[in-house]
């Protein structure tokens, strides 16, 4: 176990580290880095990653199926955790947000590869490429609790620059394209940045995170995301028929702990952000045991 940590878990928390030390110490703003991550690093990082693919389509479509489990089914527990505590509406949506929404993009793709590789890195895009557009869309009607924000909702995608990379690497597989090497070749240097500059970024979301009360509330997301998450993904993967790679790397992407982005979509619709930020910080610390024992179990 302490091999896996030091050699997989604790370099991914060691960079996020540094960002999080640099950001106090020189009290950098996050929003420019965000954008830059959100908007060219991760789409650049999806697209080379697809274009790159070695999985054939039926392997890609039931992992992709295995996410869309298993985000669908963490937000339902709690949902239904919340409808059994009688929650109210925003309470509810917090602990929804924050049980749903994964860190697969910032610390789920780095884990992967260390984990896994190239290949585990594979999987762990066509997974967050899932999450991602669930976040956009039922994540949004969640956290607004409006039927008349469904047509907004399902539009939502349409402007997350991740969906229009992947479209765009199904195209050039698609059509058997040759990118020219001035297009090519700084996409993937560009590539290369995503995941130092998202643990990053990671550091520095972290840093602006401040403790809140609902400490029943954040025990029951911490319980859904870091534990009932890997089992989902276990289960769903073993129904769908994965083999053990791909299984492996499903059930280790579902166990990262809450997303700081969760936050915004929790401050934007006022659903209780200081239980959302709890969730994030405690996920995080409590993940560097859980993440390094599922290694262990897995590796």
């Amino acid at each position: 176990m302490l091999d896996v940590f030091g050699q997989v878990v604790a370099p991914v928390f060691v960079v996020a580290l540094v960002g999080l030390l640099v950001g106090a110490r020189y009290d950098l703003d996050v929003r420019p880095l965000v954008v830059l991550t959100f908007r060219v690093l991760m789409p650049a990082l999806v697209y080379q990653a697809l274009v790159d693919l070695s999985l054939d389509r039926g392997l890609v479509l039931r992992v992709g199926a295995v996410a869309l489990i298993v985000h669908l089914t963490t937000l339902a527990l709690a949902l239904g955790w919340g409808r059994v505590r009688r929650l109210d509406r925003r309470s509810a949506a917090a602990v929804g947000l924050a049980s749903m929404m994964a860190n697969s993009g910032n610390l789920g793709l780095p884990v992967a590869l260390l984990a896994f590789g190239d290949r585990g890195l594979e999987l762990a895009v066509v997974n967050m490429v899932v999450g991602a557009t669930l976040y956009a869309t039922v994540g949004t009607v969640v956290a607004s609790g409006s039927a008349g924000s469904v047509g907004a909702s399902l539009r939502a995608p349409l402007r997350t620059p991740m969906l229009w990379a992947l479209l765009a690497a199904l195209i050039v597989n698609w059509r058997g394209w040759v990118l020219p090497v001035v297009v090519a070749t700084p996409v993937r240097s560009i590539s290369t940045a995503a995941i130092p500059v998202a643990l990053m970024v990671l550091g520095l979301q972290l840093r602006g995170v401040r403790l809140g009360e609902g400490w029943s509330e954040v025990t029951a997301a911490g319980v859904i995301r870091l534990l009932l998450g890997p089992l989902i993904a276990w289960g769903a993967a073993g129904l769908l028929g994965l083999g053990p790679m791909a299984s492996d790397v499903l059930i280790v992407v579902s166990a990262m702990p809450t997303a700081v982005s969760a936050t915004i979509w929790a401050a934007e619709f006022d659903d209780r952000p200081e239980l959302v930020s709890t969730a994030v910080l405690g996920t995080s610390v409590a993940s560097l045991l859980s993440l390094t024992a599922l290694l262990a179990v897995l590796t």
